[in-house]
């Protein structure tokens, strides 16, 4: 009989506060689901072309590098480094790859001296393989020198 009591006040006695507790799960139910909706696409964030070429030359001697870019761009080559001292005088080209498959058909050449400071040739190129060239104007003498050449996007 006690039983029968407890029973009845169980499953029989009205929840005070239903109506509440079902409007906070379903609000909160909503929230859950609109918080996980897709995020907008992102657009990837693109790296500017940058390269470092870097090498040995020798008397009366030419190195050379070529790269491939995906489309025009303006870049900016800097004798970044040299051992032999920024006194002597190198010449600095950008060109195309020779038709011959060896070395670089220059476009474009000037005479500089390493400072590591300031570009030494800013050009526009065009889609496709270009390369640069360092090469000894006859100032190296006797000697050998390691290089660093910066290649970068403007």
């Amino acid at each position: 009989m006690l039983t029968d009591r407890l029973r009845h006040n169980l499953f029989n006695r009205p929840v005070r506060g239903s109506r509440l507790v079902a409007a906070i799960l379903l609000v909160s139910g909503s929230l859950l689901v609109a918080s996980c909706g897709d995020d907008p696409p992102t657009t990837p964030t693109e790296i500017p072309f940058s390269d470092l070429f870097s090498s040995i030359i020798g008397p009366l001697g030419s190195a050379s590098r070529t790269f491939t870019i995906d489309e025009s761009i303006t870049v900016k080559i800097t004798l970044a480094a040299f051992t032999a001292g920024s006194d002597v005088s190198m010449g600095l080209g950008l060109g195309v790859p020779a038709a011959s498959g060896s070395g670089c058909d220059l476009r474009t050449d000037v005479t500089v001296k390493a400072d590591g400071t300031s570009p030494h040739i800013t050009s526009s190129i065009g889609a496709g393989t270009h390369c640069v060239k360092l090469y000894d104007l006859g100032e190296l003498g006797r000697r050998t020198s390691s290089f660093a050449i910066t290649i970068n996007e403007e």
